[in-house]
């Protein structure tokens, strides 16, 4: 890049990859995803469905993400989905590690998606990018 030779600067960390999130209560058939993570930014791109678990009150909490993210956590992208009874839900990486919550969007507090909220057939497209360690 214009005669920089910094190793600092250097694209020195770039990887393509596929993989499967787990999920904590019951399971998943549409669960694979796609990723590119270029440095220390990681994007994932899924589309994940066929819940087993849409009746309980626990939070829906995908693990497996490629990488672990940095302690501060967090996430940016989008998605959307036919969960209709839920409203709106952003994705929530915790710091320092690789799962990923949903929370409400609206009202106060963080209110997470619940698998009560998932409709017993429907999906959610995903489109994530969060900073790695």
């Amino acid at each position: 890049f214009n005669g920089d030779t910094a190793a600092a600067n250097a694209l020195d960390d770039y990887e393509e990859g596929t993989g499967t999130f787990g999920v904590a209560s019951g399971t998943m058939s549409g669960n694979s995803y796609t990723y590119t993570k270029i440095g220390r930014l990681c994007y994932v791109q899924s589309v994940i469905s066929g819940w087993s678990d849409y009746t309980s009150s626990t939070s829906l909490e995908l693990t497996g993400l490629p990488f672990t993210a940095t302690t501060t956590g967090h996430a940016a992208g989008s998605s959307m989905g036919n969960l209709n009874s839920s409203g709106k839900h952003i994705a929530y990486i915790n710091g320092n590690s690789r799962v990923l919550f949903y929370h409400s969007t609206t009202g106060s507090g963080y209110n997470t998606l619940k698998h009560s909220e998932l409709p017993s057939s429907g999906s959610i497209h995903l489109f994530l990018t969060y900073q790695t360690t």
